[in-house]
């Protein structure tokens, strides 16, 4: 905290798990500062729950994370904050949402065994596009430094998953008599004479981004076939096909592109697949984890950033907050050596499950999100070459590059 200029003191009643919990806030906290590229001057803060505090933690707080009682249900009531005795309790609530703690809980998960959307406080509460930690880390900026700061504007980070590359045709199909579009069969059917799979649309989407100096990182699955579970695949194509290596050397010659892992469901481990496919930058397929598993599965793995921390089925924040963090596990009381940069928006999740079927309809759901969000967020959007559109998708990269700047990873 030294570094920072911000000083704790902290009341004799606080035990040393809170302790710890208050610290990760304020490095949180500090990071969120220094986004911002505001430099406070120094500050000496008494953290407790008596009226002598400068901060306020509740004993809501202190008991639930003393007893590892995790369920959201203990800890918000009325909305998703902590409040006692008419105070709330910004500390307690942002240490509650920054490090996922509603996912440590023996919740059922769904038929990947993730945990789902209906379980978490965003469901309950309906704030899953809200920037929760952002406003209540502002609230702490007024107590601290007498007002809020000024915010910096948002940057975004561009990627797609891979899963498929041959298949696509009869989704094509479809959507080409569903549109009556001559063009479009016309489009789809010289394809076909130049045995040219729908999907194979990765120098299209290369190209549209460098046109507009779009920057993003395209994850790709080294494990392919079946998983255990039914009716879900990891991908279509082999690492060493040779359209995916002509991909390979576009990416690795452009300034502009990354690859990542896309890490496979099964039983393959990260070592096998970072063989294959080297990188520090990782998404989970299907978005397939578990909190606080996955912690000691990345620290072991070398990863450094990971990108899947949203939910299936919602646009939104998994975790209330919008800014890069590296987890802090209370039940071992370590911090994760890996930065998660969270998964705001998806695609799939627009199309399948929140009734957003067009393109049309899907672009204007990520403009209004990217307005709401315009300043202090990493606008992380995931686009799959499955809802590849030309005209759809360069509007989306001008709107992207007029309102956003480009995301530069923490290290």
């Amino acid at each position: 905290m030294d570094t920072h200029s911000i000083h704790i003191t902290f009341e004799s009643s606080l035990p040393s798990p809170v302790r710890a919990a208050v610290n990760n806030v304020f490095e949180n906290f500090n990071f969120f500062l220094q986004f911002n590229k505001f430099k406070p001057s120094a500050k000496h803060l008494v953290i407790g729950s008596s009226n002598q505090s400068d901060l306020f933690v509740s004993q809501r707080f202190v008991q639930n994370l003393v007893q590892k009682n995790f369920d959201h249900m203990h800890w918000f009531e009325k909305r998703a904050l902590i409040v006692e005795n008419n105070s709330p309790d910004y500390i307690g609530t942002c240490f509650y949402m920054i490090n996922c703690l509603q996912e440590f809980t023996n919740h059922r998960g769904d038929f990947l065994d993730r945990f789902t959307y209906e379980a978490s406080y965003q469901h309950k509460f309906d704030c899953a596009t809200s920037h929760l930690v952002l406003d209540y880390f502002q609230e702490m900026a007024k107590q601290i430094f007498g007002h809020p700061i000024p915010l910096k504007q948002s940057e975004y980070a561009l990627s797609h998953d891979i899963d498929a590359i041959h298949r696509g045709w009869m989704k094509s199909f479809k959507l080409s008599l569903k549109n009556r579009s001559v063009k479009q069969l016309y489009q789809l059917f010289k394809r076909g004479i130049q045995v040219k799979a729908p999907l194979q649309n990765l120098e299209e989407i290369i190209l549209a981004e460098k046109k507009q100096n779009i920057q993003s990182t395209f994850f790709f699955l080294p494990v392919s076939g079946p998983t255990p579970f039914k009716n879900v695949s990891n991908a279509d194509y082999h690492i060493e096909d040779a359209y995916v290596q002509k991909i390979f050397k576009q990416i690795k010659e452009s300034p502009y592109h990354q690859i990542g892992l896309h890490k496979s469901i099964g039983n393959h481990t990260f070592i096998n697949e970072l063989r294959q496919l080297p990188s520090t930058r990782n998404r989970f397929h299907y978005l397939k984890f578990r909190i606080p598993e996955v912690y000691n599965e990345l620290k072991e793995s070398g990863i450094t950033h990971d990108y899947s921390l949203g939910f299936s089925k919602q646009i939104g924040f998994r975790n209330s907050y919008g800014l890069p963090f590296k987890p802090f596990n209370p039940i071992n009381g370590k911090s994760s050596d890996t930065w998660f940069v969270p998964l705001l928006i998806m695609d799939s999740s627009m199309h399948y499950f929140m009734g957003l079927e067009s393109d049309e309809s899907k672009l204007i759901a990520v403009k209004d999100f990217i307005l709401a969000h315009r300043h202090s967020t990493i606008v992380s959007i995931l686009w799959h070459n499955d809802y590849f559109e030309p005209k759809i998708y360069e509007e989306l990269l001008a709107f992207i590059g007029a309102e956003l700047t480009p995301f530069k990873e923490p290290q």
